[in-house]
């Protein structure tokens, strides 16, 4: 599924490409945008404060840079172009490169945010893999993890490596696997998960499982630069 179709997201988190891949028929990949024309196209931004964090496409990357803003915060933008579906039968595969990170609590996200019911980036709610050099995380929404890894497992590189987000739809549970993969090793699994999202309210690492359906609809392709504010850091990138 996407099988190398992301390249960059630089915010400091440096992203490269941006792409999915759909497994229901024959499978077929796409390459989103590959942040090579230094010009944003169809991409929506969102930020709690105008102006603030807000990502720039350039030198063939796609950057986030939060200066510190003295709690946790966060920017995002999604790719507006292509509507993903999420159905029964179907599988999504999300990708996208990180060329590098600023460091740790500079969280690079990938995510699918859907765009039904009002939902907007703001909220977090959807499916999606949160990384920085001592954490990996499974998300559903803001304080609702289904993986939240900080052991020794988790202290992973945050530079050329891939985040992937495989997301399948069978007998109305959503299947999620969050990996990451090692682009200097012919992308080797670095770290990699599976959890379900089923129709009741399941089990947690952090958080509650409410509202507890699946996101079986559609959405958008979203990054996210998470800053979880640290006095001590200077900038928050990706």
């Amino acid at each position: 599924m996407l099988k190398h179709l992301l390249r960059r997201l630089h915010a400091v988190v440096a992203l490269t490409a941006a792409g999915f891949t759909l497994i229901s028929a024959p499978a077929h990949a796409r390459v989103l945008d590959d942040f090579d024309d230094n010009s944003k196209t169809d991409w929506a931004d969102f930020t709690f404060v105008p102006g603030f964090g807000l990502p720039s496409e350039t030198g063939g990357q796609f950057v986030f840079d939060l200066p510190p803003a003295g709690q946790d915060i966060f920017t995002a933008s999604q790719k507006v172009s292509e509507n993903i579906e999420l159905r029964e039968g179907r599988t999504v595969e999300l990708r996208v490169d990180v060329v590098e990170g600023s460091g740790e609590d500079a969280f690079a996200v990938l995510a699918f945010i859907p765009n039904t019911g009002g939902n907007n980036p703001g909220t977090l709610a959807g499916y999606a893999i949160a990384k920085d050099p001592t954490d990996v995380l499974i998300t559903k929404g803001i304080q609702r993890y289904f993986v939240a890894d900080d052991s020794p497992a988790a202290e992973i590189k945050q530079n050329n490596i891939t985040l992937s987000l495989t997301l399948t739809v069978e007998g109305g549970n959503v299947h999620i696997t969050g990996r990451v993969l090692d682009k200097e090793n012919n992308d080797a699994v670095l770290w990699e998960r599976t959890v379900v999202d089923t129709p009741g309210e399941d089990a947690m690492a952090d958080g509650t499982d409410s509202p507890a359906e699946p996101f079986i609809t559609t959405g958008y392709f979203t990054l996210y630069c998470y800053q979880q504010f640290n006095a001590g850091i200077g900038t928050y990138r990706v």
